[in-house]
């Protein structure tokens, strides 16, 4: 009895650091919200439009704000996050829109709404979070000072890439991809931290020429799959989870060395 319980437990350990590793669950969406404001149109919604802008005017860096939404699973709460990155396929970088974007974090939760470039009252404006109520930071940042802070009075970049000019095609071609690395950003919401979505903002210096890039938004997914940032997350399970992965890892080896 005792060689059967010792040859068991060698197998639920060889399990584990083997094949359990390799099947860490992922978890990989589309967003579960996403819109943008713009400075010259305060009170303006775009939550229903299905492309997102995103960039400066001139030498205003927050002229354009983005926000992107994942309602992250419980299971992905409180653990830890091996990995995670955000895949932004890319409609249009322009002429002055090539730069450094950082991926930032709100600290304010805010309203998607129905407008597409109109006055909707029930979501997100340059001035408000939601149409109403306005921006806690200053109502004439857009969101850009209700981001979290970086310990020493800037917003933290938990990731920085660039994003270098290409032409636009048409409505249903991306000319382009950015890959971000997100695990930073998801293990700060997995810590317990306020999860209100994200913004990419440029970093980078600016000339004084303007310039904005533009992605599709998750309407974009209904129509043309693949052309929406996806988000995927792969993360360790509670300890339960992971014994139950070695478990049946040792059953499947077990089977497969009987057939």
């Amino acid at each position: 009895m005792k060689l059967l319980t010792m040859i068991f437990v060698t197998v639920l350990i060889l399990a584990f650091t083997t094949v359990a590793v390799q099947a860490f669950p992922v978890f990989s969406s589309v967003a579960d919200a996403d819109t943008w404001n713009r400075a010259n149109f305060p009170n303006n919604n775009w939550g229903a439009s299905n492309v997102i802008t995103n960039g400066a005017a001139g030498t205003n860096r927050i002229f354009f704000n983005s926000f992107i939404f994942w309602d992250l699973p419980d299971e992905v709460i409180g653990e830890e996050i091996l990995s995670a990155t955000l895949t932004v396929p890319l409609r249009n970088v322009p002429t002055g829109a090539a730069n450094d974007y950082a991926l930032q974090a709100y600290d304010q939760s805010w309203v998607e709404g129905t407008g597409i470039g109109s006055e909707s009252g029930d979501g997100v404006t340059f001035s408000t979070y939601d149409g109403t109520n306005l921006w806690p930071g200053s109502s004439t940042a857009g969101g850009f000072n209700d981001r979290v802070d970086d310990g020493e009075g800037a917003n933290r970049n938990f990731d920085v890439q660039h994003i270098s000019e290409a032409t636009y095609v048409d409505e249903n071609t991306a000319v382009g991809t950015v890959v971000f690395d997100a695990t930073d950003m998801v293990q700060f919401w997995s810590d317990g931290n306020l999860n209100a979505g994200l913004s990419i903002q440029v970093v980078g210096s600016l000339t004084g020429s303007s310039g904005s890039f533009s992605f599709w938004g998750r309407e974009k997914e209904l129509t043309h799959p693949g052309l929406a940032p996806v988000l995927e997350v792969t993360y360790v399970p509670e300890p339960a989870s992971l014994a139950m992965i070695a478990v049946g890892a040792a059953v499947l080896a077990r089977h497969r060395r009987r057939v």
